[in-house]
C-alpha cells in the first residue's frame, strides 16, 4: 500500500509462508491453466504483465508493446533463459528473448523445445536449495 506495484526482491517482506510454499512449488501458476483454458493465453509466448508495469515500460522500452503481437504464455524463451524481474535492465534483456521468440523462433517444434526445458527447471531443483532457504527463513 504504501509503495505501489513493486518488482519482487529477495527475501520480500510481502511474501506470506504459504505464498513462499507456492512459489516454491509453481502453484503459484495453476490459475493461469485456466488461462490456457480459456483461450486467454497459451503455453508458451511472453509472460503477462501487471497493466502498471505494461503502461510504464512501453512509455521506457522501445519496442515493448512488440510483446502483445502474440498471446502471453505461461512460460516462454525469456523465462527459460533469465530470472525474475528485479529491474528495468532485466525486463530489457527478457525483451531481447521475447522478441527473438515472436520474430525468429515461433513454432510447435521451438515451443515444444521451451515447454521441455522449463519442465527440466521445475523438477532439476535447480534454485531449489535457494528457495527452500527462503522458505524455511520465515
Amino acid at each position: 500500500k504504501k509503495t505501489g506495484p513493486i518488482w519482487t526482491i529477495s527475501n520480500d517482506p510481502r511474501i506470506t509462508v504459504v505464498g513462499k510454499l507456492l512459489r516454491y512449488f509453481h502453484l503459484d501458476e495453476l490459475p493461469q491453466l485456466f488461462n490456457i483454458l480459456k483461450g486467454d493465453m497459451s503455453f508458451v509466448g511472453p509472460r503477462p504483465e501487471r497493466p502498471f508495469f505494461i503502461s510504464r515500460n512501453t512509455d521506457n522500452i522501445p519496442g515493448y508493446e512488440k510483446r502483445f503481437l502474440v498471446k502471453p504464455g505461461l512460460t516462454g524463451l525469456a523465462q527459460i533463459s533469465c530470472g525474475y524481474d528485479t529491474s528495468i535492465e532485466d525486463v530489457k534483456k527478457k525483451l531481447v528473448y521475447d522478441l527473438e521468440y515472436i520474430n525468429e523462433k515461433k513454432s510447435i517444434t521451438f515451443d515444444m523445445l521451451i515447454l521441455l526445458k522449463t519442465f527440466k527447471y521445475l523438477f532439476s531443483g535447480k534454485n531449489g536449495a535457494d528457495k527452500m532457504e527462503q522458505v524455511i527463513s520465515i
